[in-house]
């Protein structure tokens, strides 16, 4: 995939990489480190920003999704705190 994007090029006045920039989201809910890694074996610059940026707005995505629905800490006993 990489390899493909490094040969394409950039349609800079019509606003398009050459890749959809969304995949790299798609893919780090599945393996982070392994998508992070792809993305920085990107030749250009500009797309690798954007495949990075892709991956960090699913990481904060991600991390708002639990702050707004924190777990509550589970107890190993029934006991009171006290």
């Amino acid at each position: 995939m990489i390899s493909a994007i490094n040969r394409t090029t950039v349609a800079a006045e019509l606003g398009r990489l050459g890749f959809d920039v969304e995949l790299f989201g798609l893919g780090a809910q599945k393996d982070e480190v392994y998508v992070r890694s792809l993305a920085t074996g990107i030749a250009d610059a500009l797309r690798q920003i954007s495949a990075l940026a892709a991956i960090d707005e699913w990481k904060a995505k991600e991390l708002t999704d639990k702050e707004a629905d924190p777990q509550p800490l589970k107890r190993k006993n029934n006991r009171s705190p006290l």
